[in-house]
């Protein structure tokens, strides 16, 4: 709705602030001593991952409209292709450096209740790692130049060389 109604851009920016403030609430929901809190964390992490890629796809869209009024390509598989490997390395990355992360908050699987200290750096690196991410992407975010109104210009101009799509 928000993207609708005020533009993909503002819709992104919407959901990037709501991921951010629902992993700055991981602190406090992933508490050892509440764990039915983690359904609330999943919850709000989840709901902005839906907004997130939905609306990402959807961008995805109109920098391959962009693309092809500057080369005369249609481009979108190449765009596509190059998006899915790239997501794909970023989570293999992610999963493959999780172990060594949780070993240097001092987590010791082999304790039944782990050390005050590795709950702490368990909680901030959960918090934080998603946080700077996510304030890079916004930050990406508010110079990202393709306005609903530049969109809306490149379509016509589109449809006036090629036809209406």
């Amino acid at each position: 709705w928000i993207a609708r109604r005020f533009g993909k851009r503002t819709g992104l920016a919407c959901v990037l602030t709501l991921a951010i403030c629902a992993f700055i609430g991981d602190w406090w929901l992933y508490d050892p001593t509440r764990p039915y809190l983690q359904l609330f964390a999943c919850g709000f992490v989840a709901f902005t991952g839906a907004g997130f890629w939905t609306l990402y796809n959807s961008t995805i869209a109109d920098i391959v409209d962009y693309d092809e009024l500057q080369t005369g390509q249609r481009r979108e598989g190449s765009f596509s292709a190059c998006q899915s490997w790239i997501s794909k390395v970023g989570m293999a990355l992610g999963i493959g450096a999780s172990g060594w992360i949780l070993q240097a908050t001092g987590f010791d699987s082999k304790q039944a209740v782990q050390d005050p200290e590795a709950i702490f750096m368990i909680r901030l690196l959960l918090s934080g790692i998603p946080v700077i991410g996510l304030t890079l992407a916004f930050a990406s975010l508010m110079r990202f130049e393709l306005s609903e109104e530049r969109m809306l210009e490149i379509r016509s101009q589109l449809e006036a060389v090629r036809g209406r799509v």
